[in-house]
Order: C-alpha cells, then sequence, then structure tokens
C-alpha cells in the first residue's frame, strides 16, 4: 500500500470518528474516546472484508460492532448507520465510551468499513 493510500484511509478513520462524536453530541451524549485496541480490532476487520470482498460481522465477545459496504464519504456513512435502527442503537448507547474505525477500499473498488464500540 502506497504512502498516500496509508494517509487518505487514516484522514477517513479520523473523520468517521468525528461524524459519530458530531451526532453523540447532538443527542446529548458523551463523546467516544479513541481505543487503540478496537482502532486495530477494527483495522484487522476492516481489511479482512477487503481481501475477501466480503461484508461479514466478527464475533465480538464484548461492546458491539457496524459494518458496511459503501461507497460513500465517513459522513455519509455515519447519516447511513443512523438511519439503521440497529447500527443507530449502537451508536447512541450510553454505556458504550470507546471507539475504534476503519475504511479500506478493494482490488474490485468496493468499500468495506468496520466501526467497533466498547
Amino acid at each position: 500500500m502506497t504512502y498516500c493510500l496509508l494517509v487518505c484511509y487514516h484522514l477517513w478513520f479520523n473523520q468517521t470518528i468525528e461524524q459519530h462524536n458530531v451526532v453523540r453530541q447532538d443527542h446529548g451524549l458523551q463523546i467516544f474516546e479513541i481505543d487503540e485496541q478496537l482502532m486495530k480490532e477494527a483495522n484487522d476487520h476492516a481489511i479482512w472484508m477487503t481481501n475477501n470482498e466480503t461484508l461479514q460481522h466478527s464475533n465480538i465477545r464484548y461492546g458491539a460492532e457496524n459494518i458496511a459496504r459503501a461507497k460513500v464519504s465517513p459522513k455519509r456513512m455515519v447519516e447511513m448507520w443512523m438511519n439503521s435502527p440497529s447500527h443507530r442503537r449502537n451508536i447512541l448507547n450510553p454505556r458504550y465510551t470507546r471507539i475504534g474505525a476503519a475504511v479500506y477500499k478493494s482490488t474490485g473498488g468496493k468499500y468495506y468499513w468496520c466501526t467497533r464500540f466498547r
């Protein structure tokens, strides 16, 4: 992966988290803190989905996970999740205070998103 792509992906990771926090603030909730372990988990799973061109939840023990396959901006992705009752529930769950997020583009041109909450 080239340096430019790595920088772009990391910008999208951060923008995704920022959009989650905008939504949380709008609903009077504590903003998420970035959790390095959740970042690694989200990153690993997004890479796995991208490499396999498969949209599939992972088996997580604690917390929650939102995944998607969509060619949209981070802002639009969070808007789409907010329009889905189960994804919205994860984003607005006050018990979740930490977040990790990742998105990658497959060789087939599909974008795979993973956000983890705990």
